[in-house]
């Protein structure tokens, strides 16, 4: 609806300059913010504008292999987009780092198939790639002597959000994040990430050992492994690998965490082993019900995180949708003061169609 132009309202937010700057700031970040299923639908157009050139440009034996690998490419986008709460309505093609190595991972083919793909991919617009180089130690298994030496540690991607004809994704290394002498800012410490085995090859090992781990579902998270907040870095695999140091206990860290870490963590009840799942669940209804200010209700916030969880097993967007409203509650209550956050969460999830599809069907 749109807003009246008062007077009246006009002279209270010159008198109150930081409550309009509030207003403004909520405003924008909401707009930023991804509604429900407005996150799978950008993905769904993308693929469908991307069709016509996999179609026409691309061999029909290797136009499966091709969709697979730009459909993981574009979710892992949009994902990353929202965490970073950049606005994907108007961007064309976006720009981040991460390690090739995981495709595998993320589309259940083969190291050469990915490769492959990609290529095809590159030649026909959809994709561009930059290398990042960076000198690291290595051990020479034969003297037993540590040497240097240059060494990819992953690679920009561009990847064509709207494909039309005569665009094409493509990387200009100037506008890569530099030093203040001009050089290309390394986004990856090898040394660091193989000495707390955070590369791919670990990954790949993880997931081969996990005990929950689902094939035919793309592993979005391994793509994003470089590129996300520190939260969500850690590789959420390793709760049930048979020969991982096992990580901290996800119901412990779900007590101790922030706000938003609590929110962001959510997605890690979706590969917490069944023994420990109860109590992961209940520690997080627990501290959802303290951050939104609604302690009486603490056992609907148990029911809300358990509906989500087996929406997610049928394949719907439980969590997803519930951690974007949660997001934009919290940005409300750090903006302007809410006296009852939890009853605003639950009437934005009445108003999708969450309510219905999730927690009243499931």
């Amino acid at each position: 609806m749109p807003v009246q132009n008062d007077q009246s309202n006009t002279s209270t937010f010159e008198r109150a300059p930081t409550i309009q700057a509030a207003v403004n700031s909520t405003i924008t970040a909401l707009q930023q913010a991804a509604k429900p299923h407005v996150h799978q639908a950008q993905i769904e157009r993308a693929l469908a504008l991307a069709e016509d050139r996999i179609t026409t440009q691309i061999r029909p034996r290797a136009r499966h292999r091709a969709r697979l690998v730009y459909r993981a490419l574009i979710e892992a986008t949009y994902t990353l987009m929202h965490a970073r709460q950049h606005n994907a309505q108007i961007t064309t093609s976006y720009c981040w780092f991460t390690v090739l190595d995981v495709l595998p991972l993320a589309t259940k083919l083969s190291t050469a198939t990915c490769e492959r793909a990609t290529h095809d991919l590159r030649e026909i617009g959809l994709l561009a790639t930059w290398s990042d180089w960076a000198t690291t130690e290595f051990l020479n298994r034969e003297t037993g002597e540590v040497f240097e030496t240059r060494a990819r540690t992953g690679v920009w991607v561009c990847v064509l959000l709207k494909p039309r004809e005569g665009l094409r994704a493509r990387i200009h290394p100037a506008e890569l994040p530099r030093d203040d002498q001009g050089q290309l800012l390394s986004q990856r410490d090898l040394n660091a990430d193989r000495k707390a085995g955070h590369t791919a090859h670990q990954l790949k090992q993880e997931v081969r050992e996990s005990i929950t781990h689902q094939v035919g579902k793309f592993d979005i998270q391994s793509l994003l492994h470089w590129s996300l907040p520190k939260t969500k870095l850690k590789s959420l695999v390793t709760r049930d690998s048979l020969t991982s140091q096992p990580m901290t206990n996800l119901a412990e860290f779900m007590v101790k965490a922030g706000p938003r870490e609590l929110v962001e963590v959510l997605s890690a009840l979706r590969t917490e082993v069944p023994q420990r799942r109860r109590d992961a669940v209940q520690a997080a209804g627990t501290a959802l019900a303290r951050v939104f200010n609604d302690q009486q209700s603490v056992r609907h916030y148990y029911r809300v995180l358990w509906r989500a969880l087996q929406a997610d097993l049928q394949g719907l967007r439980g969590l997803d949708t519930l951690q974007t409203e949660m997001q934009r509650v919290l940005i409300d209550m750090k903006e302007l003061p809410i006296a009852h956050p939890g009853a605003l969460l639950t009437s934005r999830l009445k108003e999708s169609d969450w309510w219905n599809a999730v927690y009243r069907a499931v």
